[in-house]
């Protein structure tokens, strides 16, 4: 070996020593120096950092145990971040891919406790010193960068927000993130998956792809075991509305494109399933809304257009519970929020097909003490072409049980914006009992059995302003009916059928017009008592012993216009008494028919009675 061969390995060596002594040795204490020296000046609060450590050889650079503190300094607080351990690995081919590459970048354990402090403003940001503006106007290009492995494992997040009356706390853990080949190169592809748990074991999936320059993105976004209680934890006690239960699923992919103006975002086969669901009212605990389950299919959402189309949507085991209170609104009423007053363009919801089943209502008059209910079960209701835009007319179609042995169904049209309906109803086999705690408050009538039925036209404020705000047309029908009178538990009033033809019903303002009222083998008990009053006025109850919120006002009320063209009776029979004779006078008719025609609550009004019977 020549002396000059020797001299050159000698100085190789020596230099490499000298390399390897100051990246192993030298290096951490100069990137710990100049790391918390910067950091410094820039944080309101001094960082720590327990050690660093430089592979000269493998161009590695590892952190660990790095923390900043929040201001104050208060023992037993989290830091507001830290980390175990931030690793990175440079790339020795960085020349030939023209960027700063590592290959390699790993991050252990990172945490981040954040919260919206009581003025609004996020904590992290009093981590920040107030910086000197530059005169440096110069902007330029940022060097290009090339990750060929980004990595976070286990990552934590805390949050708090401080603003509100009760203090909101949550926080995800595990979070693990993944990117591959990351760049800030124009139009050069970056893929990433995004996985998150939270104490709940709530999941969040986010993977995909995306360019830096312009910004694009598409992938597919996850939410699994969404808790409904974590809903109202955000929701906060503001509203009058409470989640109590359930679970939420949501997938859907998704595409950014920020290389057009304006930026392009929005949902595309979007999928949500709902189960156990349940809402209360916050004031009384009580649970108003309800469901089994309630899926979504095909949904998009487009933030360009401000549409939201959810799809087909299917539910299942749906439960309402409406109630009437001394106010005379319902609990969903108070629910409901008039609309801000914006000039902002509003959204538009879009659901092309609904089906539900199994559904139940359940409406409750609590004006009335003790409050009554009417039940509505097993309903299956269909709706096509549904859209929040004011005026858009959507098929609706209803079936149901009513009360323990009705059934009801409607097929018609339901317009958006006005809730006006239209809707051809039929309805058989209702038990009047059903009805009897409406009219218990009202009147002093027993019902022992019958039941009702209907079929006709209902329009619910589609008459515009100069009409009714509903209106019923059609036929109603009773049969094998018997009710007694309640002071005296005597019959008062049967019939074995009764039927209503061409009724015309308005309500507000209210009005009835019925063409023939058609009776068979009704019976009727009329008595005249000493002090010439009889059973039938006895029967209403006084106005002073009415629930207070259907007791009259001092002020005049209209009497409701009431015509019927005809009354018809078929082999009636009725009891009549008058007890302020003396002697008393009682007598039985049967074999009554005949008609009673021109009927009509006008003042100047008569009728032409028209009856035959047998007397005993």
């Amino acid at each position: 070996m020549t002396p000059k061969l020797k001299t050159i390995l000698l100085s190789l060596g020596v230099a490499l020593v000298v390399y390897a002594l100051a990246g192993f040795l030298l290096a951490p204490r100069l990137v710990r120096s100049i790391l918390l020296e910067n950091l410094g000046k820039t944080l309101t609060t001094t960082p720590t950092l327990e050690a660093v450590r430089v592979n000269p050889f493998a161009l590695s650079l590892t952190l660990r145990g790095f923390a900043i503190p929040e201001p104050g300094g208060k023992s037993g607080v989290p830091p507001a971040v830290a980390f175990d351990e931030l690793h990175l690995r440079a790339s020795i081919l960085s020349p030939f891919y023209r960027a700063w590459t590592l290959d390699e970048l790993r991050l252990e354990k990172p945490s981040v406790n954040a919260a919206i402090l009581e003025d609004r403003t996020l904590s992290l940001f009093r981590l920040l010193r107030e910086q000197p503006a530059s005169g440096d106007s110069t902007s330029g290009e940022p060097p290009a960068v090339l990750v060929r492995q980004l990595r976070i494992a286990d990552g934590s997040l805390a949050f708090e927000d401080r603003s509100r009356k009760q203090p909101l706390r949550k926080s995800l853990i595990p979070i693990q993130i993944e990117l591959r080949d990351f760049t800030t190169r124009k139009d050069r592809e970056n893929g990433y998956s995004f996985l998150a748990r939270t104490e709940r074991q709530e999941e969040l999936e986010w993977r995909g792809s995306f360019t830096m320059r312009p910004f694009t993105s598409e992938g597919t976004l996850r939410v699994g075991n969404l808790q409904a209680l974590t809903l109202e934890d955000f929701l906060g006690p503001e509203n009058p509305y409470q989640f109590t239960a359930g679970t939420i699923d949501f997938a859907a992919k998704y595409k950014v494109d920020a290389s057009r103006a304006p930026v392009k975002t929005g949902l595309h086969d979007m999928a949500v399933t709902i189960r156990g669901l349940a809402m209360t009212h916050r004031e009384t605990g009580e649970e108003a809304i309800s469901a089994a389950s309630i899926q979504t299919r095909g949904g998009a959402v487009d933030a360009l257009a401000l549409q939201a189309n959810l799809g087909q949507v299917v539910a299942n085991g749906a439960r309402i519970r409406l109630w009437m209170d001394e106010s005379g609104k319902t609990n969903l009423q108070r629910w409901s929020r008039p609309p801000a007053d914006s000039a902002a363009p509003s959204w538009i919801t879009l659901i092309p097909r609904l089906e539900a089943t199994g559904a139940e209502l359940t409406f409750q008059e609590r004006r009335i003490d003790p409050p009554v209910e009417i039940h509505v079960h097993g309903a299956r209701v269909e709706m096509d072409g549904y859209s929040t835009k004011y005026g858009t007319v959507s098929p609706l179609s209803v079936a149901c049980s009513l009360g323990t042995s009705g059934w009801a169904e409607a097929q018609g049209h339901f317009t958006s914006g006005t809730a006006a309906t239209d809707l051809e109803v039929a309805m058989r086999d209702l038990d009047v009992r059903d009805l009897e705690g409406y009219i218990a408050p009202f009147s002093r009538i027993d019902l022992i059995r019958g039941t009702v039925g209907a079929r006709g036209r209902f329009l619910w404020n589609s008459l515009g302003p100069g009409g009714p705000m509903l209106r019923f047309k059609g036929e109603v029908s009773s049969a094998r009916f018997a009710s007694l009178d309640g002071r005296h538990k005597k019959e008062l009033l049967s019939w074995d059928r009764l039927e209503v033809k061409e009724l015309e019903y308005d309500y507000a303002p209210s009005r009835v017009r019925i063409r023939e009222i058609a009776t068979v083998k009704p019976y009727i008990r009329f008595i005249i008592a000493p002090d010439m009053t009889t059973n039938l006025q006895g029967l209403q109850v006084p106005p002073d012993s009415l629930p207070v919120a259907f007791r009259p006002t001092s002020a005049p009320r209209d009497t409701m216009p009431v015509e019927i063209g005809v009354l018809k009776v078929q082999d009636g029979s009725m009891y009549f008494a008058d007890l302020s004779l003396t002697p008393n006078f009682g007598t039985g008719i049967v074999g009554m028919n005949g008609t009673i025609r021109e009927l009509s609550s006008a003042q100047a009004a008569h009728a032409a009675i028209d009856l035959t019977g047998k007397v005993d």
